[in-house]
């Protein structure tokens, strides 16, 4: 008789060992044959690679997707008439994982462009549970959520590699055995974190910057007067340590693909202070710039805020990339197309009067100089002190 005990893990609390031990006893040898199935850090961990076993187990990986040409990846991809090619880098790494790949589909029947897949918004989907496939096993939303704030904080304390605190992370009073190895089991084999060369954990770099991505939005929200030279200050504040690291960057596209998967993509000045600055990064890379290209019809307002905002010449490299990405957006897209036509009205009405000589070429042709609105031949025009 062969018996197949699938996903131990998701009963840590059960004697597995002491089990296995009576099934290899007397009594079953050469009667029974058992085959089981559980996480890699349950196995390790827990399990203690079964050493206590007096016939050895055999152990046989299952690993993520392969990505060699032909190979499970490629063949999983095409029966959704993908390819790798068709996705970003840091996405094909995540949905290597059999889970985080469903995902990654339903975005692709949802959004219909692939390159509008984002790691960040992989990973806010998978946070936000929105298909159940972790309910009643490990983090809710909220819980979610509380766990990458917990991470933003201890980076922003310095804190970078984990050994037994990842443990005390992913716990709480009120969960029991099963529920924290839920969800240490969500963490490691989900991919999320890795082993660094000193054997602790640390959160893989999307991770981190999905969590500072999100703390940083939580902390934009709380502006008491929400304006763009407001929100452009306490941002600037708030990245100021890392100032001109590429981590910067990675943060702000964070907090970007995540006001886009919360569908705030076009609320308030918040997107386009995020990706003013975004593009007004340091070293920005070109898989950004692409990126941002493929999210243009989410953001056309914040994509203005950034050709309007990139006025001097140090930042001329922002305006020209953000224009580009209007420039992606579809002809067919009249809302977009009337936004952009309203803001470069607004943007042409501004008249600078700031020299003696351009004075007195206002005097001739409109018979005034004075700052302020002023209609002429019923077009509204407003003339600025400019520096």
């Amino acid at each position: 008789m062969i018996i197949f005990f699938d996903g131990l893990n998701q009963e840590p609390s059960v004697q597995w060992l002491r089990l296995l031990q009576v099934l290899q006893g007397e009594t079953f040898v050469k009667r029974v044959r058992v085959i089981v199935s559980t996480r890699n850090h349950h196995f390790e961990e827990k399990l203690s690679k079964l050493r206590g076993l007096e016939d050895e187990a055999k152990r046989i990986d299952v690993n993520v997707y392969d990505t060699a040409p032909g190979s499970e990846l490629d063949q999983m991809l095409a029966f959704y008439n993908l390819a790798q090619a068709d996705l970003r880098p840091d996405v094909i790494e995540l949905a290597r994982n059999p889970r985080l790949f469903k995902l990654v589909v339903r975005f692709r029947e949802r959004l219909v462009e692939a390159g509008q897949i984002t790691v960040h918004r992989l990973l806010w989907e998978y946070g936000r549970d929105a298909f159940g496939e972790r309910a009643g096993n490990s983090f809710s939303e909220g819980e979610w959520k509380n766990w990458l704030k917990k991470i933003a904080q201890q980076r922003q304390n310095g804190i970078q590699e984990y050994s037994g605190s990842l443990s005390e992370m992913a716990n709480r009073p009120d969960l029991t055995e099963n529920e924290v190895y839920a969800r240490l089991s969500d963490i490691i084999d989900g991919r999320f974190a890795e082993r660094s060369g000193s054997e602790d954990l640390q959160f893989i770099p999307a991770v981190t910057a999905h969590a500072l991505g999100l703390a940083l939005l939580n902390h934009l929200d709380q502006v008491t007067s929400p304006k763009f030279d407001n929100l452009n200050a306490e941002l600037t504040k708030r990245l100021d340590p890392i100032s001109g690291l590429d981590e910067q960057a990675e943060i702000l596209r964070a907090a970007v693909s995540i006001l886009v998967e919360q569908g705030h993509a076009a609320e308030g000045p918040v997107p386009g202070v995020l990706v003013t600055a975004w593009l007004q990064s340091q070293n920005i890379l070109d898989a950004h710039r692409q990126e941002l290209a493929d999210l243009a019809p989410n953001l056309p307002n914040a994509l203005l805020d950034a050709v309007e905002h990139s006025d001097s010449h140090a930042h001329d490299s922002a305006r020209f990339w953000a224009v580009n990405a209007l420039s992606k957006i579809s002809r067919d897209n009249g809302a977009v197309l009337d936004m952009i036509v309203k803001r470069s009205c607004r943007w042409l009405s501004i008249v600078s009067c700031d020299s003696d000589t351009q004075s007195d070429r206002l005097n001739r042709q409109i018979s005034i100089d004075t700052l302020g609105p002023i209609t002429v031949t019923g077009v509204q025009l407003e003339l600025q002190a400019i520096s």
